[in-house]
C-alpha cells in the first residue's frame, strides 16, 4: 500500500490484512472489510485519510484516544482489537458488526414505536454508563455512530475518534463547512464544559428522533439552529405522537433539560427511571417515592470520575481558525455565544 488513501481498495494486503471491500468512508478516514490474516477473523479496519496525515496533532490525538477506548469492554460497544500504523498509515482494527446504521434504519422506517425505541435508547445509555465510568466521554452520538443488528441489538461506534479533528483540518477537509450540529447539547453550543451530561442530551435528540420522525429543533441554518438549541424550549414529543404516554415524553424531555444539573445524573440513573416507568411507577413526585427513591439510587453509584476528553491540547493550533469563526458569528450580530470550531464538526466515520 502506497501512501495514498485509496491505495488500499487497489491493493489486497494492509500489513497483516487482507482488504475485501470498501464498506464506508467520511470525513475523517476510510472503512474497509479486511481479514486479519495473523488470527483469521473478519474486522472493520479503519485508515486515516491521507489528507489527515500531515497534521500531527491529529494523528497523535488519533493514536492517543484510540488506545483508550480499546479498553472499553462492553456488549454494547463496536470492541477495538488493535491500533497501529503500516508504513506510516495509522490504523484501527474493529469488531465488524453485521448491521445497519440506525440512520438508516430511521430513514427505511421514519418513525420507531417507542416500546423499540426505548429499548435501544437503554442500549446506548447502558454503553455510555460504561465509557463514562471508565473517565470517556464520547462527543458524538448520533444515529449514524450506532449500529443496529437484525435481532435489535445496539451498538455504540466511533468513541470519540471522529473528534480528533482540529477546527483547521474540518474547514479544509469540508471547504469551510462546520457541519450540523443537531445532536449536541446547548454547553456544547456555548463552548462551555462538556461533561458526561453532554452524551445524555444527545441520546435525547436521538430518542426523539426514532419515536417522532423529527429532531427537537429544525432550521436549514446552522446558525439558526445553534441560536434555538441555546435559547428556545425543545419541542414535545407529543406534538408529533400525541398518544405516547406522558411518562415516556418525560424520559426523553429529562435528558433534553437545557441545563447540565437539571438532567440525569448519570447514564445509569436514567436507565434506573426507564425501568420504573416500565414497572408502571410515575416519573411525577407523588405518592410514587420518585425524590426518596432517587436518592437511595444515587447514593449507591460510585463518584465520578474527571473525563479525560478534553481538547485543550489542541487549542493553541486552533487559535487561528477560531477567531476567523467567531468574526464571521459577530458580523451576523448573533445573540448566540462563541462557539469552539470542532464542537460542531459533524464527521461521518
Amino acid at each position: 500500500m502506497t501512501d495514498d488513501g485509496s491505495a488500499a481498495r487497489a491493493s489486497t494486503m494492509f500489513g497483516d490484512y487482507d482488504i475485501i471491500e470498501t464498506v464506508g468512508q467520511g470525513g475523517m478516514g476510510i472503512v474497509y472489510r479486511a481479514t486479519d490474516t495473523s488470527l483469521g477473523r473478519t474486522v472493520a479496519l479503519k485508515v486515516l485519510k491521507d489528507d489527515l496525515r500531515s497534521h500531527k496533532a491529529v494523528v497523535a490525538r488519533f493514536r492517543r484516544e484510540a488506545q483508550a477506548y480499546a479498553s472499553l469492554n462492553h456488549p454494547n460497544i463496536v470492541q477495538i482489537y488493535s491500533v497501529g500504523a503500516v508504513g506510516g498509515i495509522p490504523y484501527i482494527a474493529m469488531e465488524l458488526v453485521d448491521g445497519d446504521p440506525l440512520s438508516k434504519v430511521m430513514k427505511r422506517e421514519r418513525r420507531i414505536p417507542w416500546e423499540r425505541a426505548l429499548a435501544i435508547g437503554e442500549q446506548i445509555a447502558e454503553a455510555l454508563g460504561s465509557a463514562h465510568e471508565a473517565q470517556i466521554i464520547h462527543r458524538d452520538i448520533k444515529p449514524g455512530n450506532i449500529i443496529i443488528t437484525r435481532d435489535g441489538h445496539a451498538y455504540v461506534t466511533d468513541f470519540g475518534i471522529a473528534k480528533v479533528l482540529t477546527a483547521e483540518t474540518q474547514l479544509t477537509v469540508d471547504g469551510s463547512r462546520l457541519g450540523t450540529p443537531q445532536y449536541m447539547s446547548p454547553e456544547r453550543c456555548q463552548n462551555a464544559e462538556i461533561t458526561f451530561s453532554s452524551d445524555l442530551y444527545s441520546l435525547g435528540v436521538v430518542l426523539f428522533q426514532m419515536v417522532t420522525g423529527r429532531l427537537p429543533y429544525e432550521s436549514n441554518d446552522t446558525i439558526e439552529l445553534i441560536r434555538k438549541i441555546v435559547s428556545d424550549p425543545p419541542r414535545r414529543v407529543s406534538d408529533f405522537m400525541p398518544d405516547i404516554p406522558e411518562d415516556v415524553e418525560r424520559l426523553i424531555a429529562y435528558l433534553l433539560e437545557k441545563k447540565v444539573e437539571n438532567r440525569p445524573a448519570s447514564a445509569h440513573e436514567w436507565i434506573y427511571l426507564c425501568n420504573r416507568v416500565r414497572e408502571g411507577k410515575s416519573m411525577v413526585e407523588d405518592d410514587s417515592g420518585l425524590e426518596s427513591s432517587l436518592k437511595s439510587f444515587r447514593d449507591s453509584q460510585p463518584t465520578p470520575a474527571t473525563p479525560i476528553a478534553s481538547d485543550s491540547d489542541l487549542l493553541e493550533e486552533s487559535d487561528s481558525v477560531l477567531e476567523r469563526v467567531r468574526n464571521q458569528w459577530n458580523a451576523q450580530s448573533l445573540n448566540v455565544k462563541t462557539v469552539v470550531a470542532w464542537g460542531i464538526v459533524s464527521v461521518i466515520m
